[in-house]
């Protein structure tokens, strides 16, 4: 992970409870650096082991555990990256807090000019309603279930003045990463199922393949068996008519969302 992060627990584990403790804490965690640098790389384990620190340092008095404190960690770095000016690409997210969860990966892609290295997770929603949704996030990290929803949180708190009920349904861990599915209960008054006239085809909406090709050039076309049916003019043309009859797996890698990359995910 990168150093602001780190920086970010510093910050606010030192203006709560003193430079003595954060002295404490980070000498109990086995952490070297008195100084985290913002771009520098640093083990992802550090920022778990400063949560167990602390809980062994402050937990009877704050009355919170190695995993409250993760959570804790990641509100304090949403409020902390306003120092960088990462609260207005928030701001210009969209109106509506449900736009800032569909938009949590191009918010990382955005980031990844500044921190080329950078191993975002990936987050997707379903099952959305008026009074919530559901959303999935895989990472190749293990541990910071907790800390995302510190950040979840606290995002709905400061940027769109709203209280979000979130919890846990179901967490798969594994040795190469994890994949969590949160429920997420809030006021969802902005979603808007789409109407019976919306979802079908009228003579009048109809577009000829040509028209489609010429508007999306880059486009191309999926059989249910995965095979590339057709393509744009200027992707074969870049590419050559070698895509035509392959399987789209085996040709493309499917980055974001981080899902199996099948036709009932990619026709959805």
């Amino acid at each position: 992970m990168y150093g602001m992060l780190l920086e970010s627990v510093e910050h606010f584990l030192r203006e709560k409870y003193g430079e003595k403790t954060w002295n404490l804490i980070r000498s109990r965690a086995g952490v070297k650096n008195h100084v985290f640098v913002t771009h520098e790389r640093y083990p992802d384990h550090l920022i778990l082991d400063i949560a167990s620190a602390a809980a062994e340092v402050i937990g009877k008095q704050t009355k919170m555990t190695p995993d409250d404190f993760i959570e804790f960690f990641g509100t304090c770095f949403v409020k902390f990256f306003s120092n960088y000016g990462y609260d207005r690409i928030i701001k210009v997210s969209g109106r509506y807090f449900r736009d800032f969860l569909d938009g949590i990966d191009n918010l990382h892609e955005h980031m990844r000019f500044a921190y080329p290295k950078l191993m975002s997770p990936t987050f997707f929603c379903s099952e959305e309603t008026s009074t919530g949704l559901l959303l999935q996030y895989k990472s190749k990290r293990r541990g910071f279930l907790r800390y995302v929803m510190g950040q979840i949180l606290e995002v709905a708190r400061t940027f769109y003045g709203i209280t979000v009920e979130m919890k846990v349904l179901r967490n798969n861990s594994t040795e190469t990463g994890c994949h969590v599915v949160y429920q997420l209960n809030f006021n969802n008054s902005a979603f808007k199922p789409p109407s019976p006239d919306a979802m079908s085809v009228h003579q009048n909406h109809d577009l000829t393949c040509e028209a489609f090709f010429r508007i999306m050039p880059f486009s191309f076309v999926v059989t249910p068996n995965m095979k590339i049916l057709t393509t744009g003019e200027a992707l074969s043309s870049t590419l050559g008519n070698v895509l035509i009859g392959n399987r789209v797996d085996s040709v493309f890698t499917l980055r974001r969302p981080r899902r199996e990359f099948s036709w009932e995910n990619v026709s959805r």
